[in-house]
């Protein structure tokens, strides 16, 4: 979650590393998804925008990855009525976790009119780390923009049968939302 800085420098600094390491899961990316507000390229995501050469790094490091990108995770959504279900039922840590998301929520029906709740970015990448099962995955061959004036962090995906050999990432195209919400629902209750 949040840029991959850390984890290009450890890979800069041991190589070796990333053949070592189980699967790297990370909460970034978008192909089909329109990016996030206020970078100048208009298909970027926070997490790469605010070091694309990081994650070029990792993409490139040959380690086991999923990405949990915007394509799937602004189709995952904590609603105001979940939000109110928390604030009603949930213990008294949810439900002051509840009163501090609701300034989320507000900046998401303001940057993303008629939207019915704010995205579970990094809540979604964690319960995928945890079960895989969760995400229906594509391989492909994913890299970074680093240079375009209009694409700098920008996702590039190479989906073509023949770049089959370059394929370095699994991406998560479809989630079960179902089975996510309820149980991100029962862990954020703390009943």
């Amino acid at each position: 979650m949040g840029p991959v800085t850390n984890v290009a420098l450890a890979i800069a600094k041991a190589p070796e590393i990333a053949k070592l390491l189980r699967k790297i899961v990370i909460m970034g990316s978008t192909i089909f998804h329109p990016g996030i507000q206020g970078p100048a390229a208009p298909m970027v995501d926070a997490n790469f925008a605010n070091d694309p050469e990081a994650a070029h790094i990792v993409l490139r490091s040959g380690a086991d990855m999923t990405l949990v990108g915007m394509d799937v995770t602004m189709t995952t959504l904590f609603s105001s009525d979940m939000l109110d279900e928390v604030a009603r039922e949930g213990d008294e840590a949810a439900k002051a976790l509840m009163r501090m998301t609701e300034f989320y929520v507000k900046a998401y029906k303001s940057m993303y009119p008629g939207i019915e709740g704010c995205s579970l970015h990094d809540p979604l990448a964690v319960a995928v780390a945890e079960d895989s099962s969760l995400a229906r995955t594509e391989r492909m061959f994913v890299d970074v923009e680093l240079h375009g004036e209009f694409t700098r962090g920008q996702t590039i995906a190479d989906r073509r049968r023949t770049a089959v050999a370059l394929h370095n990432v699994d991406v998560c195209m479809d989630i079960d939302r179902p089975r996510f919400l309820a149980n991100f629902l029962t862990a954020i209750k703390g009943r």
